[in-house]
């Protein structure tokens, strides 16, 4: 992570993290810097009093210190204490403005302290916080511009007495002048900079919530897999088919058209919203990709868009038929006691080999889907099947026989297929679970 990406990680901090951070890491050991700089460096030279700096330095630590403790357990236990700004930055100020009365510009460093911090914040918190930080540093900076010339004694720190504090006055107003469009230009700078990161992470947020709602809704029609995958850029709708081994899974509901007949539209319209989301959910569970819903058919693909191996896809569609038939016992109960007098049987069949796998369509719309005789070999495997059972091909059941207990029908001609095909009916639910 480098440096601009820790600053935005920051930003996303509690107040009392931030201050705790600022305390701790900026201002207490800016104030012993200012203190070593000021009791080694001009206090002996004779300029400044040593009793006075002691004083003044020790409160100002004192303080800063037990603020950035305050802070830092506040933010160790979670608490954003959004006051606790607001309690350090005008403690703080109240510590330094004693402080930069006390020595005067003997020491023009020391007067840098009290102003930084202004311009500190206003980068890394909101711009509230920045300017009452700003009105409570030059309020305390006027502060002892007043006393300066209102007679009390100018900067009793300072060891010589030959000082005329109100001659002294414009050459310190002249530099405060320099300084200050710097440190307005510095500052807003900062304000503008903190404003345009805050206004792009929301609108980021934003189109984050919104990309999630669109993969929600779009997984709503395409495989969710596959809808991640071309939001993410790794599966490209142009780039065309492969040929691939999957187990194809094909189920319909046996005698719809006269269920149809029977039941009124919206009874119909939630018995099959109920079916379908029951089944659909059994075989995202089991890796399974929705191929297609056609009327009251499923059609699912087990090893594509993502592949793992042959067999475990191949065992995941016998565990998801498996699953699925017991879920519809379950589906039959609860319609019965909801008073819909309906009761389904399903009949699936499935089959293992090598397809077309891709998108297929015009320019303007396409379909993920499979193609081959392997897919078409399925789907009349099911439609021989008798209702409530599972028939797999013989190719299916070399993938799976050490799992589950079936019984061969033995061998079937099929359209389509040169030669007949074996196949096999489940008959042991219990070790496949």
């Amino acid at each position: 992570m480098d440096l601009v990406e820790r600053f935005v990680a920051a930003s996303d901090w509690t107040t009392s993290k931030k201050t705790a951070v600022a305390v701790l890491g900026f201002w207490l050991p800016s104030q012993v810097i200012q203190y070593l700089i000021t009791r080694f460096a001009l206090a002996p030279a004779g300029y400044i009093d040593p009793l006075w700096v002691d004083t003044v330095y020790a409160a100002v630590i004192a303080l800063s210190a037990a603020m950035g403790g305050l802070c830092l357990v506040l933010a160790h236990r979670g608490i954003a204490a959004e006051w606790s700004f607001y309690v350090v930055i005008t403690g703080y100020l109240v510590c330094v403005t004693p402080l930069v009365y006390a020595v005067g510009d003997a020491n023009v460093a020391v007067t840098l302290p009290a102003v930084l911090p202004a311009l500190f914040v206003a980068g890394w918190y909101d711009w509230r916080k920045a300017l009452y930080a700003g009105v409570v540093t030059f309020t305390a900076m006027a502060a002892v511009a007043a006393a300066t010339v209102s007679g009390f004694e100018y900067a009793p720190a300072v060891v010589p007495r030959d000082i005329d504090a109100v001659a002294r006055l414009p050459m310190q107003v002249a530099g405060f002048g320099v300084i200050l469009p710097a440190l307005v230009a510095v500052g807003l700078f900062f304000v503008l900079v903190g404003e345009a990161l805050r206004r792009e992470r929301t609108a980021l947020s934003q189109t984050r919530d919104q990309l999630s709602d669109a993969v929600a809704l779009i997984s709503k029609y395409v495989p969710a897999e596959l809808a991640s995958g071309i939001l993410s850029g790794a599966e490209a709708p142009s780039s065309g088919y492969r040929r691939q081994k999957v187990t194809s899974f094909f189920s319909d509901i046996v005698g719809f058209t006269e269920l149809a007949e029977e039941l009124e539209p919206e009874e119909l319209a939630r018995m099959l919203n109920e079916y379908f989301t029951v089944m659909a959910a059994i075989a995202e569970r089991h890796h399974g990709t929705v191929d297609e819903l056609q009327g009251d058919g499923l059609i699912l693909v087990f090893g594509a868009p993502t592949f793992r191996s042959d067999r475990e896809h191949a065992l995941d569609a016998v565990r998801a038929a498996i699953e699925m038939q017991v879920a519809i016992g379950d589906l039959n109960e609860r319609w019965r006691q909801d008073g819909l007098d309906v009761r389904i049987t399903v009949r699936m069949g499935m089959n293992t080999g090598v397809v077309t796998v891709g998108h297929f369509g015009s320019g303007n719309r396409l379909k993920y889907t499979v193609l081959g005789k392997h897919v078409n070999l399925a789907a009349r495997i099911q439609a021989m099947c008798e209702p409530g059972g599972v028939l797999i091909s013989h190719a299916t059941w070399l993938l799976v026989n050490e799992e589950v207990a079936t019984r061969s029908l033995g061998e079937h001609p099929f359209k389509g297929i040169t030669r007949p095909v074996e196949v096999h009916e489940l008959v042991d639910r219990v070790s496949a679970a």
